[in-house]
């Protein structure tokens, strides 16, 4: 596990004998810690698009304009790289292994910046008589989504030879003693070339590969496009998001999210049901995947949504292939703020990305964070990869309704220091707090909306004051030897013109 610089260091001297906590942030993705809004909202803060991929086919033996991947990309802190593996389309490589229908290489770029990336000479993999490419090294071939569909950095492994793990669903020859799956209509398994199913494997490096021996799940009874959170460190397990298969019919697939949590890699359980369409979705919607991040109090998640229609003279329809935005506060309950609404949208008509994105993990580095996206046109073979950005925490906030005043009241929350932080975007208005006893509600004495300095920029990290003073003073809140009064439990008042509120911290 790794510890910040305020965890390893005195923590009984810093806190416990100063009764002052870290500030404990509270996102306003739901309404946890809402007591009640007056003309007020919640609203979306969609991501900023790049106007134009970041990475495209440009090298010899990315034959086509196909480039995508799933979810395989990280930051490596150690090296303040991001690092990506992608599937570069190679028709060469269907011609070489005919058997596994598949036409593309993993293949792996690097960047300081997410911006602009670069493909190292790896020095692995032949391609015509020559190994001066990017491309990754896999134990044999494979088709499908792919061994390096999620990867990660593991550093919690004593393991050099397993520093980096990765999961996928694929499909390979099968060797002497596998399983073929079969299904209604399908050859004899003794006719069936191939196996395929949810592998684990394992690297030094990230640039050479080994597959665990065992199969970890069956694709009889799990679906292609399972992706992973990773290792969540409070929870000290995996997160993956595997989809239980369904097909009303052979042809048509029905998906939904589950989540499978474990401390053991070599004994991840079948899913529960996590996400799946309900009433208040239009007709033909189905789940395709999730990508996730962990947040304070919980996890936002990316949910690509798909809707098809089925026409009786064109067949199946596909609707642009969007994403909104979830919140779960555990894993496993999902909720979808601000009324389901497009949260990445695809571009304008003749954009590199018109017509679907399929976006990875969200990753955080310092106060900015980064969704790399395997983004479509409706050109056939027209994939290219995308970035979107925001800023720290700022996935949904609280906002006035039609340009008028608005007050939020918090329900009651604990003092952990002796400030009042906001993430907010103020600066065509202001923001002010009070300091409300819970038991009268009424303000406490000198920390009013009278007494309330207004805020009026844009700040991740404002700390509010009133008559100046940031610090709250501990004969109203106490500390480690000296009881205060009324003490640590207050509800915070918020009044809000023309501003946007998208967390707190206190």
């Amino acid at each position: 596990m790794n510890h910040s610089a305020e965890e390893t260091g005195d923590w009984h001297g810093q806190h416990v004998e100063t009764g002052f906590y870290p500030p404990v942030t509270y996102l306003l993705i739901d309404d946890l810690y809402i007591a009640h809004m007056q003309g007020l909202r919640r609203v979306l803060n969609r991501p900023q698009r790049a106007d134009q991929p970041v990475l495209q086919c440009d090298q010899p033996w990315e034959v086509g304009t196909h480039m995508w991947f799933i979810n395989g990309v990280l930051y490596d802190p150690d090296e303040k790289l991001f690092k990506l593996y992608y599937l570069a389309h190679d028709p060469g490589f269907c011609k070489t292994h005919p058997e596994l229908k598949w036409e593309h290489r993993y293949a792996y770029a690097i960047s300081a910046d997410c911006r602009n990336w670069q493909k190292p000479e790896l020095g692995l993999v032949d391609w015509k008589g020559s190994k001066r490419n990017n491309l990754v090294a896999l134990p044999y071939p494979t088709g499908g989504d792919g061994p390096l569909s999620s990867v990660f950095k593991n550093t919690g492994d004593p393991d050099p030879n397993r520093r980096f793990v990765a999961f996928g669903m694929e499909r390979y020859l099968k060797q002497p003693g596998e399983r073929a799956i079969t299904g209604p209509g399908s050859p004899p398994e003794s006719e069936i070339p191939l196996a395929c199913g949810l592998y684990i494997y394992d690297s030094p490096d990230g640039l050479t590969w080994t597959r665990r021996p065992q199969k970890q799940m069956s694709q009889a009874i799990v679906m292609d496009g399972t992706s992973a959170h990773g290792f969540d460190e409070d929870l000290q397990a995996w997160i993956l998001w595997p989809r239980a298969r369904y097909q009303p019919i052979p042809s048509q697939k029905y998906r939904t999210i589950g989540v499978s949590i474990t401390r053991d890699l070599e004994r991840i359980p079948y899913p529960q049901m996590a996400m799946a369409p309900d009433e208040h979705d239009p007709p033909g919607v189905d789940f395709d995947r999730l990508t996730t991040i962990k947040v304070p109090g919980g996890y936002v998640g990316m949910l690509r949504v798909g809707r098809y229609i089925v026409d009786p003279v064109k067949g199946k329809q596909a609707y642009p292939i969007e994403c909104q935005l979830a919140f779960s506060r555990d894993a496993r309950s999902w909720s979808r703020p601000a009324s389901r609404e497009s949260y990445l949208s695809c571009g304008p008509s003749g954009s590199f990305d018109d017509h679907s994105l399929c976006p990875a993990n969200p990753i955080q580095v310092g106060d900015d964070i980064y969704i790399l996206s395997s983004s479509n046109t409706v050109v056939p073979g027209g994939s290219r990869i995308g970035l979107f950005t925001l800023k720290r925490d700022r996935w949904a906030a609280i906002a006035p309704i039609g340009g008028l005043p608005g007050t939020l009241q918090t329900r009651p929350t604990y003092l952990a220091n002796q400030t009042l932080g906001v993430n907010a975007d103020a600066s065509g208005g202001s923001i002010t707090a009070e300091l409300v006893d819970v038991l009268t509600n009424q303000p406490l004495p000198g920390y009013s909306l009278a007494d309330c300095d207004p805020f009026t920029g844009d700040s991740l990290d404002h700390t509010m004051t009133w008559n100046g003073q940031a610090r709250i003073p501990a004969e109203l809140i106490g500390e480690a030897y000296n009881e205060g009064l009324p003490g640590r439990v207050v509800t915070i008042r918020f009044y809000f013109e023309h501003a946007r509120l998208f967390s707190f911290a206190c």
